[in-house]
């Protein structure tokens, strides 16, 4: 029941640094180098935090109203408003973004990191963690094929 910034502000009082980097246990596929792309636009100065993201680009809704078209002009969906929403497998900040903009982890200038589908997936419920396990058994059938095919004769 304990809310993130709780966690980040405890850490952020007992750990002193210039940028705090939070992956979450909960999105075990994420990439290093996802994280890394987005550390390094961090530190370049031009952006003051990230995250990482997933790209919906599809007609979505919002308390019953279109939130990314217009019903009396339809695009094509390669033509939408793409959404993009938070995945929480990290976040990265400046520590005056925490300490000077009202505890967020999130600053005025962030970076987006796109992740893909597989990256995105979050363990919240049981079935999330099924999901994810049936993505390592895949991984794994996968691996015990490519064997077989490469075995010497």
């Amino acid at each position: 029941m304990v809310k993130g910034q709780e966690i980040y502000e405890r850490f952020i009082n007992e750990v002193d640094a210039d940028i705090y980097v939070l992956a979450h246990a909960t999105a075990p596929f994420i990439k290093k180098e996802s994280i890394q792309k987005a550390l390094d636009k961090v530190l370049s100065g031009e952006y003051d935090s990230a995250l990482s993201v997933k790209k919906i680009q599809t007609f979505t809704w919002y308390k019953g109203k279109t939130l990314n078209y217009d019903l009396e002009n339809i695009p094509r969906t390669q033509d939408i408003e793409p959404i993009f929403y938070e995945t929480s497998a990290f976040f990265i900040f400046k520590k005056e973004v925490f300490t000077k903009m009202g505890k967020r982890r999130i600053g005025d200038k962030p970076y987006f990191q796109e992740i893909d589908d597989i990256e995105a997936v979050d363990i919240d419920y049981p079935e999330d963690f099924r999901f994810a396990q049936a993505i390592i058994n895949s991984r794994i059938a996968k691996e015990e094929e490519i064997k077989v095919w490469q075995k010497p004769k």
